[in-house]
């Protein structure tokens, strides 16, 4: 039967993104990473569109896939998305989540802070 939609999750950049959307049909959605691209609207190649958030929480992508038909025959008839701006600074921490956090937090940071190698 086949896969009604078909999603890529990727972390081979952009550019490989587009190369990959024009080489293998089929594919719905590229859902990328690894550049670090913001794409505020993505970009169509063909029928796939590609899609990415740029990096560091500075954006939350939203995509809308609009499908028609009924279930194990669906059909994308449209495919849209969009960033909105994350502003960090005005999002206060959760004391709860600091709480559970802080442990994994401490140990990262003493792996972190290791010396491992030295160089002259």
């Amino acid at each position: 039967a086949g896969a009604d939609l078909v999603v890529v999750l990727s972390h081979i950049g952009y550019e490989n993104d587009l190369k990959l959307a024009n080489k293998v049909p089929g594919i719905d959605l590229i859902v990328g990473g690894h550049s670090h691209t913001v794409l505020p609207e993505g970009q169509m190649v063909g029928k796939t569109l590609v899609t990415q958030a740029g990096f560091a929480a500075k954006y939350l992508g939203e995509i809308k896939l609009n499908l028609e038909g009924q279930p194990g025959h669906w059909r994308l008839v449209e495919a849209k998305s969009k960033l909105i701006p994350v502003i960090c600074d005005q999002i206060k921490p959760d004391p709860e989540v600091e709480k559970i956090l802080k442990p994994y937090r401490q140990e990262t940071d003493r792996i972190g802070n290791q010396i491992v190698a030295q160089t002259t």
